[in-house]
């Protein structure tokens, strides 16, 4: 016959109950600890199993019944639980003390939210440990479409009805919003991962995404780098009477020169200085990085006694680099995406743009870093491993992307074949 029993086990000036749960004489005795009732110091009848009738405490006989219907509200469950064939175990018992108590169960397993704006709220909290800033910052971002999306069209979007018909549509979504083919790409990168992290869990998901449907292509658009030509321009710039174009000036071809990011361009006056080789930790990557001390990058050092220029913020670098490539007339005509203010909806927001742009205007802190990139995979002699040492790179696919051979030189290339 199943019973319950209580105790106190401490003697300390409040002590917690202990609740002694067994099915019959022969099963396993389970055990909890109330914290939720308190019972003062010697206050506590062992034969009664309540607190005692001249104990200082208020509430006496709303504490004996709190205790009493914490017993009777195990012993209903139990019978309950028998009927529908549940197993009596630990687990059970815990479940019943949270339930009787209104706790939240620390242990309870989340469903997994089967509309896409839930599931991605539920990712970020399950994976914001291992999710980096970036991250989170991509899932919110995604987050913000879908939902102005979801508005727009007034519907609940799940993973299962989530056709090809509607990615089409949304599709059409952000073109109708003037996102340039990248910044969707990259939409419909996070979102077919998002997918694909909900099949996993075993969601169902609609069968145009496990056909592969769902695709993007990206319109081409011109790699910005700067050729050899150009960075010579940039060098010989009389720009003295213009010091902070001057100053970005020389950040712009040390980029070139060492092919950082600008998080580490800028920090590279913490770098080590061995045998003639920068020793640097890649900001990004954590990574330890090796920049040769090339003859270009101390000409430039030169200028200031050996150290690097003065710093300016991501944001100027990104206005002075610019200027600079204008004055340089880095003006070819190419197609890219620029950012402009447009009226949406009625409302003025900032867009990239695509269309055909003169070089200048599409050139940012970013480009130099392609610009070296670019150079040394060009360079036959080399090979990938070891300008991952200088960039950082540890995914020689990443570092692929980068690779830009002009058209003339494939063509030469080829003529030796034919």
């Amino acid at each position: 016959m199943a019973k319950g029993n209580f105790s106190v086990r401490t003697n300390s000036d409040w002590n917690s109950l202990t609740y002694k749960f067994r099915e019959s004489r022969n099963s396993k005795q389970l055990s909890l600890t109330i914290e939720e009732i308190k019972i003062p110091k010697n206050c506590w009848d062992k034969n009664l199993k309540k607190v005692k009738k001249n104990s200082k405490v208020d509430d006496l006989n709303k504490l004996n019944l709190r205790i009493k219907e914490f017993d009777l509200f195990i012993m209903n469950s139990y019978h309950k639980s028998i009927l529908d064939g549940k197993k009596i175990d630990k687990e059970w018992l815990l479940v019943n003390y949270y339930s009787f108590f209104d706790l939240e169960n620390p242990n309870k397993i989340q469903e997994t939210p089967e509309f896409l704006l839930d599931f991605i709220k539920f990712q970020i909290n399950q994976k914001k440990n291992d999710f980096s800033p970036n991250t989170i910052k991509g899932y919110n971002s995604t987050y913000n479409l879908l939902f102005d999306f979801e508005k727009t069209k007034k519907l609940k979007l799940n993973f299962k009805d989530f056709n090809l018909h509607m990615f089409e549509k949304l599709i059409e979504f952000c073109n109708n919003k003037r996102y340039n083919s990248s910044t969707i790409a990259t939409y419909i990168n996070k979102i077919k991962a998002i997918f694909k992290q909900a099949y996993e869990y075993e969601l169902e998901v609609n069968d145009d995404y496990l056909l592969g449907k769902f695709k993007y292509k990206v319109t081409p658009k011109d790699y910005i780098y700067l050729n050899n030509d150009e960075i010579t321009r940039i060098s010989n710039l009389e720009l003295t009477k213009f010091s902070m174009y001057d100053n970005a000036r020389d950040w712009i071809l040390i980029g070139c020169y060492t092919g950082q990011r600008v998080s580490d361009l800028f920090n590279l006056e913490n770098a080590v200085l061995n045998n003639n080789i920068y020793m640097h930790k890649n900001i990004k990557t954590g990574k330890e990085v090796l920049i040769p001390n090339s003859k270009k990058l101390q000409e430039i050092l030169k200028k200031y006694e050996g150290n690097f220029p003065r710093k300016i913020s991501d944001v100027k670098f990104n206005e002075y680099i610019k200027e600079v490539c204008k004055k340089a007339k880095i003006n070819e005509i190419v197609r890219g995406s620029k950012l402009c203010k447009e009226l949406i909806n009625g409302k003025e927001e900032f867009r990239k743009i695509e269309g055909n742009y003169e070089k200048w205007e599409l050139v940012t802190s970013h480009t130099c870093r392609r610009t070296l990139i670019t150079k040394l995979m060009d360079e036959p002699l080399l090979k990938p491993h070891q300008i991952m040492v200088m960039t950082g790179h540890s995914d020689i696919k990443m570092l692929q992307r980068y690779n830009k051979i002009e058209k003339e030189k494939s063509v030469q290339a080829l003529s030796d074949f034919i």
